[in-house]
């Protein structure tokens, strides 16, 4: 049997097979999707701070939250092997992930403000040093 579903709202929609008079549940998935099931969602929800989300983008937003950084329109993502590592190195040093990231902040705010030393700051934006003729 073939069934084909012109209307994408249709398509998405709930369907139930029934056949000899038990009813089961059509799963039609589209290309590009992603399914979960229930546990999984709700084990994302836990996850991502207890606030259900109701959108893919709602997904994305609170991932991104979790996964990264932005300071003045820079964006420092982190990769899932990144955030293990610092998780790794949390547990290593006995304290927890939020703890470590903490002395991680402190450190770098010690670099944005203390350098009233005379050290230089190299720029990514600057101009690339001459090289010496040799």
């Amino acid at each position: 049997m073939r069934l084909i579903l012109e209307d994408a709202e249709v398509a998405a929609s709930a369907l139930t097979v029934v056949i000899g008079g038990k009813e089961f549940p059509l799963h039609v998935e589209t290309p590009g999707t992603l399914t979960l099931t229930a546990d999984q969602v709700k084990a994302l929800v836990t996850r991502l701070g207890g606030l259900p989300f109701r959108t893919g983008q709602d997904l994305v937003d609170r991932v991104a939250v979790l996964a990264g950084l932005t300071f003045h329109r820079i964006d420092l993502d982190f990769s899932s092997g990144q955030l293990a590592e610092l998780k790794h190195q949390a547990e290593r040093r006995g304290i927890t992930v939020e703890q470590h990231a903490r002395d991680i902040v402190n450190k770098m705010r010690a670099e944005f403000f203390n350098r009233a030393s005379g050290d230089s700051v190299t720029s990514t934006t600057a101009a690339a040093p001459k090289k010496k003729a040799s």
